[in-house]
């Protein structure tokens, strides 16, 4: 061990172990002896970054950095600093120089590369691999350029000429190079993706016909479904549906399994659904649509429409090029001719389903994939052709399968699709099939029949059959089937979940159904109360929770839905796709006006996921990159596009502001930070990766329990985060006085690199005056009102603002000249949306204190409120009376409004605390209970009560903590 080592082994082992005092402490220990040891320094600087001392850490970094380093550890271990600070430029900065320096350095090439790829820097990255490969003869680093060429035309900022320059020149590279592409998959599958991008489909089937290629589809997933998706775009549909079928069937020729490499593998029957659907998709031949890119399963519920206009722009770009750079080059397009396939549609449907019913009897019970291959069948027949459906072949179908496999947990969602496509006709047919199989609770697999059964029937039913009466039976017959199926789990583990479960997730839908037929709320604590009692028999059910958090937020407890989410624990990208069930409009449940972050905090924690994203993303590409796993490579870019671009993300950082402008003094800086943050994220292009289908939902045609919970009636979406974003940028905007040309330093710069970024090149004040109606489809009626004061206040203010704050300067030729002030605009009284916003919420709190509306709408409307009086302070801040300025006629208008809106918040306030006394009597408790009781048989009295107290309780805390944080705003800012 060298003596450096054995110096800063005692730094390494106290970073490890979590000691940073310790380490910090070694280290400027030697650094008094070495003060130019830069490994120490870099330790020192690493040091410094995990104990959140940015600042100090950032400025040792610039230290090294200016002493140009070039020792791999010290690059290594300043390179950990500089990603946690965020200077991801400075890391490719330093290798290049480093590099620069020692160009015969191997090593350092390779990181060189790698931290150019990790921040997605692709033409840097293709010239150094392009430039290693010269220099070190390694084929590996051919290909290292040619993906990083192929990435670069990907990306959607590249001009189409460029793109077809970058494709040209990687498919030159990869045709010419002395290793040929079958050596791996991953680098045939690079070859194939160039061909593929470029329209050359001969060649890639020519390539994927040879032995070598026909071994690389045997052997590896990855270039199968390539040669697949070939198949299908050139439209050769026999050849890829015999290929299907013969997989189907299982390799019967003997001489075909004595040229297998793995003669016990390949002698298996395929049973994959996607082998299922390349048969079927070779039967219905047009409605088949394949891309050649691996993409992460779409998420999306609406598109953001500005993905949609940039997708097009991209297609047509391709198109123009393409076009153009055939007629240059002169070369003939190459058109793919269609195999001309002899059968009749009608044919080979007759041939399909004669086939998948021979597999479906020699199947059994043992696959299911043949049976709802004739289901879905049935399905294209009637959706994709004109064929006519045999008339009650499908319920025979359904029937057979359900008698089939009935017992197994899948055979609900298997079947749904199905069964949602029947006709009014088969729905009385299937009925008739249900009503046959008895009510058995006696085993687990007759317990899981009956649940199927229930939830088939359920699907089926129309909103005309579905009265209060009909659900009452049914949530009795539910809880009946659900108390005599609970002995079978009885001697199951704790962890285990119990059989019946789902029969008391399908009597909380029934009790959630009863209150939107009859508007009684009393279901929904009912409801509530029920599945706290199946939850202590079924502990880890995480259905129990997902409606139970859902259902806590309607009855405005949000402390006891923040429990069971926790309990939940979603981690990692979980937190992207689940978090909206506790964060969505979180701001009507924050009292941070009170000093409880809670809900603020639970924002930072469920972003972590996108902080830590760049890093670990990047090390996963970086990596793929090392293995040569070309094939991944994309998958974690995208994979890291959503993260970084997700709606949710948006969305929680607005949640985030709203209730942190109710905490925290609104500073200029603060302004000023959080207005560039804004309109950047306002041109940003979206991807909505929450999971909606975790939610349990056997509710009749027509309904669902996600949209009969949901908070409004709606989900937040694209259309409710540019409203709020719109507010926001432009209330921020009067209140600021930053001047982009004014470079001020008060403002940290990673904003400043996020303005050139917009694209809509309108002012932005026309950008966010108006609120489409798609955004006010997302709102709720008090939203809406919100909106009204927002907007009229803000173009009522904007003269007097455009007045008083300082003139910006202009670019004019080299010189930057300051604009000439504004004159003070004609007076207007305020209007009418201004004056009577606060008095109209009191109005309103009454209207639903009415103990006919959902507990949560009051708080809804409260924080509204209290919101609205803290925006008004944010934009009319500027011109608040000094005691060096007189006050002016605007200024005593202003203070009028400020004391109206006071006293009108007061009264709010008090109405608030009454009406959380009121939910929080004994009466209300004891009604809670009898309400539950007289619903749910066998409910037990005392677990009742107290979860009745544990609800009031909780929502007596969030009224009182709301009704208190009005106060305290309309104080602190009065």
């Amino acid at each position: 061990m060298s003596l450096q080592e054995r110096q800063v082994k005692p730094i390494y082992d106290a970073l490890e172990t979590g000691s940073l005092k310790a380490a910090l402490q070694t280290c400027n220990k030697i650094l008094k002896k070495q003060p130019n040891n830069d490994l120490v320094k870099a330790l020192k600087a690493l040091t410094l970054v995990r104990s959140n001392k940015n600042e100090e850490s950032s400025t040792l970094c610039d230290e090294i950095l200016a002493r140009k380093p070039t020792e791999d550890i010290v690059l290594a271990t300043l390179s950990h600093s500089l990603r946690n600070l965020g200077r991801h430029e400075d890391v490719t900065a330093m290798y290049d120089e480093a590099y620069k320096k020692q160009p015969n350095n191997e090593e350092l090439g390779a990181q060189t590369f790698m931290a150019n790829a990790k921040i997605s820097n692709w033409k840097v990255a293709q010239q150094v691999s392009t430039k290693m490969h010269k220099m070190f003869k390694d084929d590996r680093y051919l290909y290292w350029s040619i993906m990083a060429a192929v990435l670069q035309a990907n990306d959607p900022h590249t001009p189409a000429p460029t793109r077809s320059m970058l494709f040209g020149l990687s498919l030159r590279l990869i045709e010419t190079a002395q290793t040929s592409s079958f050596t791996t998959p991953d680098r045939f599958y690079l070859h194939l993706s160039i061909l593929f991008e470029m329209g050359r489909l001969s060649e890639a089937h020519k390539l994927l016909s040879t032995p070598a290629g026909q071994h690389l589809c045997a052997t590896s997933l990855v270039i199968d479904e390539v040669r697949s998706q070939v198949a299908v775009k050139r439209n050769v549909w026999k050849a890829e549906g015999e290929l299907a079928k013969e997989r189907l069937e299982g390799m019967q020729d003997a001489e075909k399994q004595e040229e297998q490499e793995q003669e016990q593998e390949e002698n298996r029957r395929d049973r994959n659904w996607l082998t299922f659907l390349a048969f079927l998709d070779s039967v219905f031949s047009k409605q088949s649509e394949f891309s050649l890119k691996a993409t992460i399963p779409e998420l999306d519920r609406i598109r953001d429409p500005k993905e949609v206009i940039r997708e097009k722009q991209l297609e047509e770009e391709d198109k123009t090029e393409r076009e153009r750079m055939r007629v240059k080059m002169g070369a003939k397009e190459e058109k793919e001719e269609p195999e001309v396939i002899e059968t009749t549609l009608e044919e080979r449907v007759k041939d399909a389903k004669a086939f998948l019913e021979k597999l479906a009897d020699k199947d059994g019970s043992e696959e299911r994939g043949s049976l709802l291959a004739l289901l879905e069948l049935e399905r294209r027949i009637r959706d994709e052709s004109e064929l006519p459906s045999e008339e009650g072949v499908y319920v025979r179908f359904l029937a057979r399968y359900l008698q089939t496999f009935g017992s197994k947990p899948s055979c609900y969602d298997d079947s749904r699709p199905y069964v949602a496509s029947l006709t009014e006709l088969e729905i009385q047919q299937f009925r008739t099939v249900l009503d046959d199989i008895p009510a058995n609770t006696s085993t687990e697999a007759n317990v899981r029949r009956l649940i199927n059964t229930i939830k088939l029937r359920r699907i089926t039913l129309s909103p005309s059959e579905i009265t209060l009466e009909s659900e009452t039976e049914a949530a009795e017959q539910y809880v009946k089937y659900y108390h005599d199926a609970l002995p079978i789990g009885k001697s199951l583990p704790v962890t285990d979940l119990q059989p019946a479960d789902d029969l008391a997730v399908l009597a909380a839908e029934v009790y959630v159904s009863m209150w939107t037929l009859s508007g009684n709320i009393s279901y929904i604590s009912t409801a509530a109360i029920f599945l706290e009692s199946a939850l202590r028999r079924s502990k880890h059910n995480y259905q129990f929770r997902i409606m139970l958090i859902r259902l806590y937020r309607l009855l405005a407890t949000p402390g006891l839905a923040l429990d069971h989410y926790r309990t939940l624990n979603p981690r990692q990208m979980q937190t992207d796709t689940l978090s909206h069930l506790i964060l969505s409009r979180a701001a009507t449940f924050s009292l941070a006006s009170i000093g409880d972050l809670t809900m603020p905090n639970e924002c930072l924690e469920a972003s972590q996921i996108y902080t830590s994203n760049s890093s670990e993303t990047a090390e996963m590409i970086a990596r793929a990159f090392s293995h040569e796993k070309y094939s991944q490579v994309q998958d974690f870019i995208l994979f890291e596009d959503r993260l970084d671009n997700s709606l949710q993300r948006d969305l929680t950082k607005m949640e985030h502001v709203r209730m942190r402008l109710t905490h925290e003094p609104a500073v200029p800086e603060t302004i000023d930070v959080e207005l560039l943050e804004f309109r950047f994220i306002f041109d940003r292009i979206h991807h909505d990766n929450r999971d909606f289908t975790i939610l349990p939902n056997h509710q009749p045609r027509g309904q669902s329990f996600d949209q009969q919970t949901v908070l409004g009636g709606v989900h937040p979406a694209f259309g409710w985060l540019e409203f709020w974003l719109k507010i926001y940028v432009r209330a921020l905007s009067q209140a600021s006085d930053y001047d982009e040309n004014a470079k001020d330093k008060t403002v940290d710069p990673v904003y400043l690199k996020l303005v050139p970024q917009m694209e809509d090149l309108r002012p932005l004040q026309e950008r966010v005056s108006r609120a489409s109606e798609e955004e006010l489809a997302e709102l709720t009626q008090d939203e809406k009102a919100f909106w009204q004061y927002t907007s009229a206040l803000a173009e009522w203010l904007e003269p007097h603002h455009a007045a008083t704050r300082p003139p910006k300067l202009k670019a004019n030729g080299e010189e930057v000249v300051r604009m000439e002030p504004l004159p003070a605009p004609e007076w207007s009284d305020p209007p009418e949306a201004v004056t009577k916003y606060f008095q109209d919420a009191i109005t309103r709190l009454a209207e639903v204190g009415d103990g006919k509306h959902l507990p949560w709408e009051a708080l809804h409307i409260a924080q509204l409120a209290q919101e609205a009086f803290v925006l008004f302070t944010i934009q009319t801040q500027r011109f608040k009376v000094t005691t060096k300025k007189k006050a002016d006629h605007l200024t005593q208008v202003l203070k009028t409004l400020r004391a109206d809106a006071t006293a009108s918040l007061k009264i709010l306030s008090e109405n608030l605390q009454k009406l959380g006394e009121s939910e929080s009597s004994l009466e209300k408790r004891r009604a809670m209970t009898v309400d539950a009781e007289r619903v749910v048989p066998k409910l037990d009295h005392d677990f009742a009560f107290e979860t009745s107290k544990r609800i009031t309780d909780a929502r007596k805390r969030i009224f009182d903590g709301m009704a208190k944080g009005i106060i305290k705003i309309s104080t602190t800012h009065s």
